[in-house]
């Protein structure tokens, strides 16, 4: 008898799951027949459509490739016979790169797709591999399995088999359908920004919604995606030549009317980097921690020590590590009896225009605009001698450590809550920025008049009586022609679950994790979706889908929330028990 297992989503937490899976059965000689059904919405197998080889390539990821491989160091070894870093794929295809450099988001898809061909090339015997484009809807328990609808473009349908296990990497929602009337003149979602780039109008104004990573793929995409050219300074930096058919302005707006803080060539940042949010001192408190008394002030700390370790290296002042809190703040009061520099606040990090506001639009736009320049001018000098850019650090070292405790309920529910609302958002903000030359890119956009900045913070979208889009901030009035939602949708089962989120809660094969507005389904520690009455199914979630549980589900890491080699290994054992003669 053949056993089924189907793998929702075919992107990079769908192939690291298969490819452990494959794995594990190429251990065992007295393996079932096993047919695994890798479902995916596109025909972008392994490279999802974040990924998708298709894209431009001035759409860059936003770290650097010495970050990245598909591969884990752990056993049982991969089927692949070659698996080797994005750094070393991309040089053997004669690519003059090194693990500091920035590689395109169609690179990484085809460097995916490459392992993927490398598995399906080297599967064991009877095991078969089967790849199906459509969106899985609904999913129920049948006689003797797990049974599916796959919605494809040819219709609806059953699937035949009864699945045994299922993973789910669904990845990120798709954006809430638009009502007919705003669908004209708004852009739901840029990806793929082919499809939608030629129905915006050149020279005429837009308004993009958000100004963090997808804001700035939005940007390119109406600029050097319409022909306009970018072109290095001797000095520096680029200078932006336009085709003439880009929008007249284009206005981005946000919460916070800032743009995220570039990132520079870092491959990896170090937990012993930290002196205060360490295991030692986080042994002293228990979870569920709260998150504000408890490790808010230790990070605080480690950040405070981040900007005057710098500043006590451009003065000379001769520092001692801190040992304690009282230590460096016996330091840094020394350090600023001798020196005039200002004080370090956590308050002007996280939002540096509160301080000037109120801000007419010229002085708004003057005034994010030298905030990007200093976001540039730090990635370029680095956390060893630019305070900005040792800030930035400081979250991106701590993040190991605070997934561990955020998991599963490591926080309180009003904490849990407060965090993911009011802290995430900004400590993603100046940790998780772009590269540096689409930073530098964003730069020539401004310096040429058609990237403002005037209704940054505060803004909203409104009509007028004839149905105009504008937008709005206290006296500032801004028409424009069309509306971009620059944002990723957020997993949420109030406002933009999947259907098939959707109907595993009706169907009761799943409960909601916290709160359904901040997160998606409940899980076991071992990714095992919790049904209504709180038992494991055998159905594993990784990645976006275990959002509010978990924390940071980097789609292209393999230890970050690893999920999937642990569902791997429970399948293959599940099955030898199923099936002790093979």
């Amino acid at each position: 008898m053949t056993i089924h297992i189907a793998i929702v989503g075919g992107g990079p937490k769908g192939l690291y799951g298969l490819e452990r899976l494959v794995a594990q059965l190429a251990t065992r000689s007295d393996r079932p027949a096993v047919e695994i059904h890798l479902f995916n919405r596109t025909a972008d197998f392994g490279a999802g459509e974040i990924y998708a080889t298709d894209q431009p390539d001035y759409l860059l990821i936003n770290y650097a490739i010495g970050n990245i491989t598909m591969w884990i160091d752990e056993a049982p070894a991969t089927v692949a016979p070659r698996p080797i870093s994005l750094t070393r794929w991309l040089q053997a295809r004669g690519h003059a790169v090194t693990d500091h450099d920035f590689a395109s988001r169609a690179q990484v898809g085809r460097y995916l797709r490459d392992g993927l061909e490398q598995i399906l090339g080297h599967l064991p015997e009877r095991v078969m591999v089967r790849c199906i484009v459509g969106e899985v809807v609904d999913l129920w328990h049948g006689d003797e399995g797990y049974r599916l609808r796959l919605r494809a473009a040819d219709g609806d349908r059953v699937m035949e088999p009864s699945y045994q296990h299922l993973l789910l990497a669904t990845g990120h929602p798709r954006p809430t359908p638009l009502p007919a009337d705003e669908a004209e003149d708004t852009v739901p979602f840029i990806y793929p920004v082919d499809a939608w780039l030629p129905d915006i109008p050149a020279q005429q104004p837009v308004a993009i919604k958000g100004m963090a990573l997808t804001f700035i793929d939005a940007a390119l995409a109406l600029t050097e995606g319409r022909g306009g050219r970018f072109a290095p300074r001797a000095e520096g930096g680029v200078d932006y030549h336009p085709s003439g058919d880009e929008p007249s302005a284009i206005y981005p707006f946000s919460r916070s009317g800032l743009p995220m803080v570039p990132r520079g060539p870092d491959v990896a940042s170090r937990t012993d980097t930290l002196c205060f949010f360490t295991a030692e001192a986080l042994a002293v408190h228990r979870p569920p921690y709260d998150f504000e008394a408890t490790l808010w002030p230790l990070l605080h700390l480690d950040f405070t020590w981040a900007y005057y370790r710098v500043l006590f290296q451009r003065t000379a002042f001769e520092a001692r590590r801190c040992l304690s809190a009282d230590e460096m703040t016996t330091q840094i009061e020394e350090f600023h009896r001798r020196y005039e520099v200002p004080r370090f606040s956590i308050e002007q990090l996280f939002d540096p225009l509160a301080p000037l506001m109120p801000l007419d639009g010229d002085g708004l736009h003057r005034a994010v605009a030298s905030y990007l320049h200093a976001g540039i001018e730090a990635a370029q000098r680095g956390p060893e001698a630019h305070p900005l850019a040792a800030l930035s650090a400081v979250w991106r070292a701590a993040l190991p450590r605070f997934r561990q405790c955020f998991a599963f309920g490591g926080l309180t529910e009003a904490s849990h809550l407060h965090f993911l609302r009011e802290f995430a958002p900004a400590l993603s903000r100046i940790s998780f920025g772009p590269p540096l030359p689409n930073a530098q890119k964003i730069a020539a956009l401004v310096e040429a008049g058609l990237l403002r900045f005037d209704v940054s913070r505060g803004a909203r979208c409104e009509r007028d009586e004839k149905g105009q889009l504008l937008l709005v901030r206290g006296a500032e009035r801004r028409p424009v022609s069309r509306l971009i939602d620059g944002r990723i949708p957020k997993l949420s089962l109030t406002h933009n679950a999947s259907p098939l989120a959707r109907r595993l809660v009706e169907r009761g094969l799943a409960q909601m994790a916290h709160d359904a507005e901040q997160g998606g389904l409940a899980i076991s520690r071992r990714g095992a979706l919790l049904n209504a009455q709180g038992s494991e199914e055998r159905i594993t979630l990784t990645g976006t889908p275990t959002e509010g549980v978990l924390f940071d589900n980097d789609s292209l890491s393999r230890h970050c929330n690893n999920l999937v080699s642990g569902w791997a290994a429970d399948c293959l054992t599940e099955l030898l028990q199923r099936n002790p003669d093979g």
